[in-house]
């Protein structure tokens, strides 16, 4: 490894998000790219968005840039609400 990309692999590291939503707090790029597990975590496009570093570096791995569509949060909850409200068989 070079001695440029080692030092945007570590300022691309040391990146904080200010708030993930799975945690709730301020993260560091780190654990978005490990995130506890060998993957990473499917939401950098819609967290990072802002930061075209990220954004590329994710690309290069495989990634694809877009943030895929998610359902909001309200949504979700009246999906669940009409699933209960349906009759089992």
């Amino acid at each position: 490894m070079s001695d440029d990309n080692a030092s945007e692999a570590a300022a691309r590291e040391a990146l904080i998000h200010p708030r993930c939503p799975a945690l709730g707090g301020p993260v560091p790029f780190r654990h978005c790219r490990t995130s506890g597990t060998d993957q990473l975590c499917p939401r950098i496009p819609e967290c990072w968005w802002d930061r075209p570093e990220v954004l590329g570096w994710f690309a290069a791995q495989g990634g694809s840039a877009a943030a895929p569509p998610r359902e909001s949060r309200i949504q979700i909850m009246l999906n669940a609400l009409g699933r209960s409200r349906t009759p089992q068989d």
